[in-house]
Order: C-alpha cells, then sequence, then structure tokens
C-alpha cells in the first residue's frame, strides 16, 4: 500500500455509524460506495464498493503457495457482515478480468458467497458458494458455471498439465463444477464440454489434506475426436484415435496404489483398462477387440498389411510406464488364425525393441518399384 485517499459524510445514531456518498482511491484504484457498522462490534457490518481497476498482482507475496494449511481455525462473527463489490477490471496472475462483481455475508453461520461473477476475454465464470462451521471442522461448498473460458488459466495454477491439455488441442471449456463438504469428504461433481466433440464429467468423492487428495471414488467419461498426438508422445504412432470411454478411479488410502479403469470405443474397438499407479510407474492389464483389422491397421499406419484384414484383431497383454519408458508384456495378438505372442519395450528416446513370435502369419507385401537402373533406347 503506497496512497491513500478517502472523502466521505459520516453520520452516527443511537446503533453505530454510517460512511456515505464514500469516495477516494488506494494507489491506482478509484472506488466510490458506503461503509456502515455498529458500536457492539469490532467488524464493519456493510460494506458496498465499486471500484474501477485493481492490480491484485502488486499485493500478492512473491510465493503465493507458502500457505496452504487447512483446519477449523476459520473465525465466524457473532455480528453479521455484509459486503458488495464491483470492479470494472482486476489485474490477477498477469490476467485482465472484467464486470467483476460478488456479495458476501459473514456471520456465526458461516462465509457465504452469492451472485458471483466475472468476465475473461469472450469467457465468462460465474460462482456461488462458502463455508460454515461442521462440528469441529469446517464445510465448504463451490458452484460455478463457465462459459467459453480458457483453459490456460487451470495450466497457469497446475502447470503438469499444460502439456495433456495442448496435445488434446483443448483451449476453451463451457460447463459447471461443484464441491461441499469438508476437506476429507468432498462431494465432487463436474461436467465440462471442450467444443469439436470434445468432453468430460465427473462425480464422486475425495478426501485432501493440505489440498492433497490422500484418498477417492471417482466416475466418469471421457470423449474426444483425436488423441493420435497425445499416444504419439507416448510412442505410439497414430494416424486418428478418437475415444469415448467410461473411467473409474479409486484410492483407498494415502498409502494404497490409484486404481484405474477404463472401458469403451478406441478407434472404432472395445477397450479395457485394468491400471494401477503408484510412486510415478502406471502398470496393469490391456484388453483390446477391433471388429476390422484392415481398420485398425490403416488407424496406426501399419505399411504391412495384416493376414486377415476384414476379421477382427484382439489384443491382450500387461503394460507398465515409467520415467518416459514403457513396455507390453505377456502379448497376445490374434487376426484369424495368426497370432502374435512376446513383449515390446521402448526407453526414452522412443527406441522400440521387440522379442516376439509369429505364428500362422502370412501376408502380401505390397508390390515396390524396383531400384535397379534400365537403360532406355
Amino acid at each position: 500500500l503506497a496512497t491513500a485517499k478517502l472523502a466521505s459524510r459520516l453520520q452516527f445514531n443511537a446503533n453505530g455509524w454510517q460512511l456515505s456518498g464514500l469516495t477516494g482511491n488506494i494507489d491506482t484504484a478509484n472506488y466510490s460506495g458506503a461503509m456502515a457498522g455498529i458500536y457492539a462490534a469490532p467488524f464493519l457490518s456493510d460494506i458496498d464498493l465499486a471500484v474501477d481497476q485493481v492490480n491484485l498482482d502488486a499485493y500478492l507475496p512473491e510465493n503465493s503457495d507458502a500457505n496452504t494449511e487447512t483446519g477449523a481455525d476459520f473465525y465466524f462473527p457473532d455480528n453479521a457482515v455484509s459486503v458488495k463489490l464491483k470492479g470494472e477490471n482486476l489485474l490477477f496472475r498477469g490476467r485482465q478480468y472484467s464486470d467483476v462483481s460478488v456479495e458476501v455475508s459473514w456471520s456465526a453461520e458461516g462465509l457465504k458467497i452469492q451472485n458471483g461473477s466475472t468476465r475473461l476475454g469472450n469467457g465468462s465464470v460465474s460462482f456461488t458458494g462458502g463455508v460454515s462451521p461442521l462440528n469441529d471442522d469446517l464445510s465448504y461448498e463451490l458452484n460455478a458455471g463457465l462459459a467459453d473460458f480458457p483453459v490456460s488459466v487451470l495450466t497457469t495454477e497446475m502447470p503438469a498439465l499444460d502439456k495433456y491439455i495442448n496435445l488434446l488441442a483443448i483451449s476453451r471449456t463451457t460447463g459447471s463444477v461443484s464441491l461441499l463438504g469438508p476437506m476429507d469428504d468432498l462431494r465432487v461433481s463436474a461436467s465440462m464440454d471442450h467444443g469439436e466433440g470434445k468432453n468430460w464429467n465427473l462425480t464422486g468423492s475425495l478426501s485432501l489434506t493440505e489440498f492433497k487428495p490422500n484418498k477417492f471414488e471417482l466416475q466418469g467419461g471421457f470423449k474426444h475426436p483425436n488423441t493420435a498426438p497425445f499416444l504419439e508422445d507416448y510412442g505410439v504412432g497414430a494416424s486418428s484415435v478418437p475415444v469415448d470411454l467410461t473411467i473409474t478411479a479409486n484410492k483407498a488410502s494415502a498409502s494404497t496404489p490409484i486404481e484405474l479403469r477404463s472401458t469403451g470405443d478406441a478407434g472404432g474397438g472395445r477397450l479395457i483398462l485394468d491400471l494401477a499407479s503408484a510412486n510415478d510407474t502406471l502398470s496393469g492389464d490391456i484388453s483390446y477387440d477391433h471388429p476390422n483389422a484392415g481398420s485398425f491397421s490403416d488407424q496406426l499406419g501399419l505399411s504391412t498389411p495384416l493376414p486377415s484384414p476384414t476379421e477382427p484383431l484382439r489384443l491382450k497383454a500387461k503394460a507398465s510406464y515409467a520415467d518416459s519408458e514403457w513396455s507390453v508384456t505377456d502379448i497376445d495378438i490374434s487376426n484369424g488364425q495368426a497370432t502374435i505372442n512376446g513383449t515390446v519395450t521402448a526407453n526414452e528416446n522412443k527406441t522400440v525393441n521387440g522379442d516376439l513370435r509369429f505364428a500362422n502369419w502370412s501376408t502380401s507385401l505390397p508390390a515396390r518399384k524396383s531400384a535397379v537402373p534400365t537403360a532406355s533406347n
């Protein structure tokens, strides 16, 4: 805080006081409105302010993650406090928000947020929520709706997601999200549409410690018209792989692995994944059935035709992924009478090695033009 000015009319009555016609500025922010309080309370009872522009970045500490503790030490005043705020422009984390509006009521019953809304470019978000006492704990509530909102806001707070969101070509989102309950038993619901056939939904419960999940039970779905760029980053080349999957994710405690199960359509075939994730390692079983081997071959860009391209292709294997290296073992692939069994691995340089056994494998290679020069008359 560098400079501040205030001008207002001050009035007193038997119960309290009021500042009306209030105008002034704090640093570069100009504000107007009114405030009121009662003699029996240490806090203001009513605040109604409008601000033209606020640079929150100027007041944030350099390390904004310094305090992530949670607990039931939130203060709830005996006398109610009502706050209404409106802002034309708000600079936060380098982004310019506009049309900021929120109403807050704070009392012994809890902190309630109503009619919250703002815009960011062509996108907007509206929200309600609050915090209330629950025995010796706190109960949280959040209901938010997003319309054409930039996903880059999320990747700024969670940079580990940036790579995957770019690979899936996701830039905007429209949808809703809600949270309800104490930190150790939060009920979660979300549904997001990213346009062009890209969407997902999620419901369930999770337990957080210092804002980090230690157990959860979640169910949802994921749909995308082409996950080929995402698969290519894992060393799997493909031209087009649309997916429509149902996903469950469970973690029983902080010390147990995450159990993932995914079923549904992937590239026109039936995919079943049963995986476990712990210590940055992902491993488990894969099952995939495609009704047309030739179509599957075209999607992966295979230059060698499969033995029975019009018949189904079936695959079962065990897979693992860790430190940019993956392996597929106990491979069992069948196409007509042909089978493949063995192991395939790939290192962080995407160099693929394999030990495969072929049976009843007969196919015709595409005709190739001879490289031997010919003489012409």
